[in-house]
């Protein structure tokens, strides 16, 4: 995937974790869309809806899709 005038998205994934993001999926959300762990990027961490929860409200900032 890439977007003109942005570097690649493997790029951005990249730069994202190098300045501490966190990658957290709920697990209620992937099973819904029948997403497998093996789908995700290894980075990527799966959490309970609550703990996304909790997470999201103690984070500085958030980003949801």
């Amino acid at each position: 995937m890439h977007a003109a005038g942005f570097p690649p998205l493997t790029d951005l994934i990249a730069s994202f974790f190098e300045l501490g993001g966190k990658l957290m999926v709920c697990a209620p959300c992937i099973e819904a869309r029948k997403i497998l762990k093996d789908d995700l990027i290894p980075e990527a961490r799966i959490i309970s809806g609550g703990t996304l929860v909790a997470e999201s409200i103690s984070a500085d900032s958030v980003l949801t899709y």
